[in-house]
Parts: structure tokens; C-alpha cells; sequence
């Protein structure tokens, strides 16, 4: 029983220490079923010219699209896709829509060309990072993808990012959305809320006491 304690301790510390990693549904966002929360919000089937993010701890996230290449590349629109899809990026919005406005998840905000809404060739993503403090720290950044609605995300795309500075997901031959991502700050100063040690090991320390005293009174 002991040894098993000291595993879930040691479990729970070990839970602790990658706490910090901020997970991102894209996916989620689009379809508006998310937490919807400042870091991810239920932004339903939407174009935005760009979109930040509010991760805690001083740290946002902006993304934005291009599309076409060298002297050609020209600013593009970040482009949530509804129905078990994700992100990708839209080159022209459809007759009416309203641009960087939230919607309820229906196919209500599309693109001028409706099947340009995922990551196509000569598109790119950029991912830019920033503190209020505008402190040159680094996160680790995943980023994950599938080809089509509701297909297994298949690759991912990821590296350590400097703060302010920019992680780009250019189109490598299939299209495909971006799913989600994972971000995770790997130098102090870009803190998020996790439960803090101390709170873990008084949760640790009642349960031993609770199992002790279940042993004891099994004995009487």
C-alpha cells in the first residue's frame, strides 16, 4: 500500500511539472463547443485578418495567413472551419461575411471560394508570440493536423519559439487544417495557472492520512 502511495505521490508531481502546457482545440473553436475562454474561444465559422489569443501569464498568441511566395506574398485571412475541421487560411471572404466576428458554429461566415478553407499550396500560418513585459523567453509550440473533416490527425508541426518572434506552418505538399496545438513556456516569466506544489502535497499528505486511518480502524 506504501509503495503504492509513494507512486501516486510521485504521479502527481509528475503531473505538476508538465501542468504548464496549454492546450489549444481549433477544432473546437470552430465548431463552438469549446471552453470558450479568453485562450480559446467558441469563435464558430469565421474569417479574422488576424486573431490573438490570451494564453495567462502575459502571454497572447496572434495568428495570421499569407498567401503566394517572395514578392508576391500577400496578407491573407485566418480561416476557423466548422464541422470537425479546424484551422486554415482563406484568400477572399464570401459576399456579406463579416470579418474578425465570432459566430455560432453554423457555415454562416465562408469564403468566397468555399472549398479555400483549409491550408492550400503557396498559403502559410504564422504563429507570434508575445508578453506584456516583451521579454525574449521561448515556448515550445506543436502543431497538429488533418487532411479533411473528421479524418485522424495525421502530422504535426513544432519548435521552440523565441518571444517575438513568429513559428510559421506552410503548406508541405497535402492540404490539410490545424487542428490544435500544443504550447508549452519553457523559461520563467511566461507562467500559467497550475496548481502549485504545495497544494499537491497537502492533497498528497491527506490521502496518506486517510488511508492510514482506514487501516486502523480495519484492525480494531
Amino acid at each position: 500500500m506504501k509503495k503504492l502511495l509513494v507512486m501516486f505521490i510521485f504521479c502527481i508531481f509528475g503531473f505538476v511539472s508538465t501542468a504548464q502546457a496549454i492546450i489549444l482545440d481549433f477544432e473546437a473553436m470552430a465548431d463552438s463547443d469549446g471552453p470558450d475562454t479568453l485562450a480559446q474561444p467558441n469563435v464558430g465559422e469565421s474569417i479574422w485578418d488576424s486573431i490573438t489569443l490570451d494564453l495567462g501569464g502575459d502571454l497572447f498568441l496572434t495568428i495570421t495567413a499569407t498567401y503566394g511566395a517572395g514578392q508576391d506574398e500577400v496578407d491573407a485571412f485566418v480561416y476557423f472551419d466548422w464541422d470537425d475541421a479546424g484551422l486554415g487560411v482563406c484568400k477572399a471572404p464570401g459576399v456579406g461575411v463579416t470579418i474578425n466576428d465570432e459566430n455560432d458554429g453554423s457555415k454562416a461566415n465562408e469564403c468566397l471560394d468555399r472549398s479555400d478553407d483549409n491550408l492550400e499550396e503557396l498559403e502559410t500560418l504564422y504563429f507570434a508570440f508575445t508578453n506584456a513585459a516583451n521579454e525574449s523567453k521561448e515556448v515550445q509550440f506543436d502543431a497538429f493536423t488533418r487532411v479533411g473533416h473528421g479524418d485522424p490527425v495525421s502530422s504535426y508541426f513544432g519548435g521552440v519559439v523565441q518571444i517575438g518572434t513568429m513559428f510559421t506552418v506552410a503548406h508541405d505538399g497535402t492540404d490539410r487544417y490545424i487542428t490544435g496545438a500544443s504550447i508549452e513556456p519553457g523559461r520563467p516569466g511566461t507562467n500559467v495557472n497550475v496548481p502549485e506544489p504545495g497544494t499537491v502535497a497537502i492533497f498528497a499528505l491527506g490521502l496518506f492520512g486517510l488511508v492510514a486511518s482506514r487501516r486502523k480502524s480495519a484492525r480494531l
